[in-house]
């Protein structure tokens, strides 16, 4: 059963050769099953090149159970620390998933997948033709959330663009140009929070030859909230009453009104100013009934915000967008002589089938 030195448990065996078990199961069975109740199952070692190497021609490689810990404890002491080399856990795949993590039944904060990193990064992903990291949820809860950034301290979210436009491709695929951005969202953005930019604020709207275009926000050196009116001189006078609900969010006791006739007068003012409202009154004791227009400007009651605010940005953290060096699949490693192994030991395995057809 095997080549080198026989597999002898409890016992320190020194020989330098390859030992190898060679079994042609049933279909489900396992070719080796090893189980300790108090200890370790099954530990791997290697000095230099693999530790361990396992290969299915059909179903699972390798399966591991925990009844109280972990199944699977992957440690890689490499003091050379060479990024792509020094890996606990490496996982390829010519389709499909090249690491999976199930979480059944562990309720929040239990992840499917956990990466944690003293100095690196956590959990890096990485695509040339699609997404780095896509995170999704099915809950619709308003806890629930596709990815939740958290910075304690730190960035909760750093978004990086380092092109602000695609390339076309032609010929085929015919990928068409368009702009990008470090941040882009379809569906509502809600900010609990200062919102601070260094460009343009605005709207984009929808025009009705087709593009969509640009409307830029209105600045202030202050926090300042505005509402608009109209209403009607009577005997050249008019009280106009502020809304309770925008009275409630703003300073009532310094607010600013603007007015602006619609019709011929001798022009308006403003008499006086009160929490509740304000009285309107015609130049030179007019008597008119004209309508007239009215803009108040206020400022914001619970956010005042100081004038003209030195304010300190934000700086990227150092080597954000840089690479991170990933292990290569290499035939040094054993992959395509475990793989030629397997597919003599099928042969093998359906030789004997026939086999003993014949003979029954």
């Amino acid at each position: 059963m095997a080549n080198g030195n026989p597999v002898v448990l409890g016992n320190a065996d020194t020989s330098t050769k390859q030992t190898t078990i060679t079994a042609i199961t049933p279909t489900g069975d396992a070719g080796l099953r090893v189980q300790n109740y108090n200890g370790t199952g099954l530990a791997a070692g290697a000095l230099k090149g693999t530790a361990l190497t396992a290969g299915s021609a059909g179903g699972a490689a390798i399966v591991a159970e925990s009844f109280a810990g972990l199944a699977v404890d992957a440690t890689c002491v490499d003091s050379r620390d060479i990024p792509g080399i020094s890996t606990a856990v490496r996982g390829t795949v010519q389709g499909g998933v090249g690491v999976l993590g199930n979480n059944v039944r562990g309720r929040f904060p239990h992840a499917g997948v956990a990466g944690t990193s003293l100095l690196g990064i956590g959990v890096d992903g990485f695509s040339r033709t699609n997404f780095g990291v896509r995170g999704m949820t099915r809950s619709n809860a308003i806890s629930g959330a596709g990815v939740m950034g958290i910075g304690s301290p730190g960035h909760g979210v750093v978004g990086i663009a380092t092109q602000t436009a695609t390339t076309p491709v032609v010929p085929p695929p015919f990928v068409t140009g368009g702009p990008l951005f470090a941040g882009l969202f379809f569906g509502n953005f809600q900010v609990q929070g200062d919102f601070t930019v260094t460009g343009h604020k605005s709207a984009v709207v929808p025009h009705p030859d087709g593009t969509h275009r640009r409307l830029y926000c209105v600045e202030s050196p202050e926090n300042w909230f505005e509402d608009f009116g109209s209403a009607k001189l009577k005997g050249g006078r008019a009280t106009v009453a502020l809304e309770k609900a925008f009275a409630k969010l703003v300073t009532c006791k310094d607010y600013h009104v603007f007015l602006t006739p619609e019709g011929d007068c001798n022009g308006l003012y403003v008499q006086r100013k009160t929490g509740a409202g304000f009285e309107v009154r015609e130049l030179q004791k007019g008597t008119s009934a004209v309508r007239f227009s009215y803009r108040i400007v206020a400022r914001r009651r619970d956010a005042k915000g100081k004038r003209l605010e030195i304010v300190q940005l934000g700086r990227l953290p150092e080597k954000a967008d840089a690479m991170v060096a990933t292990p290569k699949p290499s035939a040094k490693d054993g992959q395509g002589r475990l793989a030629g192994e397997l597919a003599a030991l099928v042969k093998q395995g359906n030789k004997k089938t026939t086999v003993r057809a014949r003979k029954k």
